[in-house]
């Protein structure tokens, strides 16, 4: 009786209308160690491990660091690394900072004009919070919409259940640069004036329902975002110095842009 009803709520759940299971896989970026250290081991049924490394399909990422340590660089290399892998992959660059050029991607990147030109989009005015998720949200109908023509065999070398490879939608890498510089619709087009405290905080809360609202979109279209933060020097004035802001930074650390923790 007690597995009837078992079998029986199983099939009611599997019903698509209450969600479904998602095949992440991990994606190799081309950078040994990079990908060695954001890996995972996965057991078998038979006892055996399966050791996949690169980073997670249809995820968000940031990458922190002082100036000129070369985030932007490194998340340049990550990007292209694996459109180049993949036919149908793609980049989305909104450059908050201006700090990129066609140029400056085509020779960090290694990309030729017509790879260019077929694989990256770079976009440097009119943005705000609320288009990163107008962008990921159509990337996800588009890739939905002709999931059968786009779906390619992973280059990882992960099998299905049935021992064959793995078809998946081919990544698409959603690059934020940086997110120190990313606001609202609303404050970036408001010309009055506005506090430093206020516009933290708001931008902080946006940022965080974008993080939040972006998760389900990203594991669907297979959508792989980057932000690029920063880290500045604090100057401490009291007797006391002051706890970190995050554990892995130092005491004298803090970053310039949060997204809030509930």
């Amino acid at each position: 009786m007690a597995n009837n009803f078992i079998q029986e709520l199983k099939t009611i759940l599997n019903d698509p209308k209450f969600g479904a299971e998602n095949d992440s896989i991990h994606i190799r970026t081309g950078l040994n160690m990079f990908d060695y250290l954001n890996g995972t081991v996965i057991p078998n049924k038979d006892g055996s491990k399966d050791f996949r490394v690169g980073i997670s399909s249809g995820k968000q990422m940031m990458i922190i660091g002082k100036s000129g340590s070369g985030k932007s660089t490194l998340a340049l290399q990550i990007a292209t690394n694996i459109i180049k892998r993949y036919e149908q992959s793609s980049l989305f660059l909104l450059d908050f900072e201006q700090s990129h050029t066609r140029e400056r991607i085509k020779m960090v990147s290694g990309l030729s004009d017509e790879e260019y030109d077929s694989k990256v989009t770079l976009k440097q005015t009119g943005i705000s919070t609320e288009t990163v998720l107008r962008i990921a949200s159509q990337i996800k109908e588009l890739k939905l919409q002709h999931k059968k023509e786009l779906l390619v065999d992973n280059l990882e070398g992960v099998l299905d259940v049935d021992g064959k490879v793995l078809k998946i939608l081919p990544p698409t890498i959603l690059m934020i640069d940086s997110i120190a510089t990313m606001l609202p619709e609303k404050v970036s087009d408001d010309e009055g004036e506005i506090s430093g405290q206020m516009l933290s905080t708001q931008s902080a809360k946006m940022n965080t329902q974008l993080v939040k609202r972006l998760t389900q979109i990203c594991s669907t279209g297979n959508i792989i975002v980057i932000y690029i933060n920063h880290i500045n020097q604090k100057v401490d004035t009291g007797m006391m110095p002051t706890q970190a802001q995050i554990n892995y930074l130092k005491q004298d650390e803090t970053l310039p842009q949060k997204i809030l923790v509930n």
